[in-house]
């Protein structure tokens, strides 16, 4: 089977190669700050947690701040599966703290066609407390201009949240531009909040992708 991140390289060699900054990495400038505001007060920025792919293992001490180490895997043995990542993949992250945030960033390739889009699910099992959830060119922004960019108040009820797609047609999506840099930003919505998936500081929370339009 071919896979997703073959189908987006095969399109690039075809295609005039843009600027080198953005090609296969992230400008130097992207890095994220220690800790940002929030209603709840400051939240630390989470780099590093264990994540369970259910029931296909865990990988340990992955970097979230790279959303292909989270998204871009289905079990704990693997290959890497670069943006959009692996259709289905429902990893958990395990540990993030309740004053913390994710910021997981992703390029998406200037081969990627208008087709393709993506749902983002918060699963039932493992879920954790409620979240909000951001697409954004800025990392650690909860406040996008663009209004399906943002998910608030999300219960861990197997329902779909967002949905993003390559393309300015998207109706009720956020909207990605090719050859542009985002991050998937998460915070506990409110990080007083108990439950089995939580522990001392730390909550865990499984956030689900499926992958269409290719």
């Amino acid at each position: 089977m071919i896979s997703i991140a073959a189908l987006l390289l095969t399109a690039a060699t075809s295609q005039t190669q843009p600027d080198a900054i953005f090609n296969d990495a992230f400008d130097a400038g992207a890095s994220c700050p220690a800790s940002i505001s929030s209603p709840n007060g400051p939240l630390g920025l989470r780099q590093v947690s264990d994540i369970w792919y259910y029931p296909n293992g865990i990988r340990h001490s992955v970097d979230v701040r790279d959303f292909d180490n989270i998204w871009g895997h289905i079990s704990a043995l693997d290959g890497l599966t670069d943006w959009p990542g692996v259709g289905g993949a429902s990893p958990t992250i395990k540990t993030i703290g309740r004053y913390e945030y994710v910021a997981a960033r992703f390029h998406v390739p200037f081969t990627a066609p208008p087709t393709l889009w993506g749902t983002f699910k918060h699963v039932m099992y493992s879920g954790g407390p409620r979240i909000d959830v951001s697409i954004s060119r800025t990392c650690g922004d909860f406040a996008p201009s663009e209004p399906y960019c943002l998910a608030t108040n999300v219960v861990n009820d197997d329902s779909s949240f967002m949905r993003w797609r390559v393309s300015t047609q998207a109706w009720q999506s956020c909207t990605l531009e090719p050859d542009a840099d985002y991050f998937v930003n998460i915070r506990f919505t409110d990080p007083t909040a108990t439950g089995p998936d939580c522990s001392g500081l730390t909550c865990q929370t499984t956030i689900q992708q499926y992958i269409g339009g290719l």
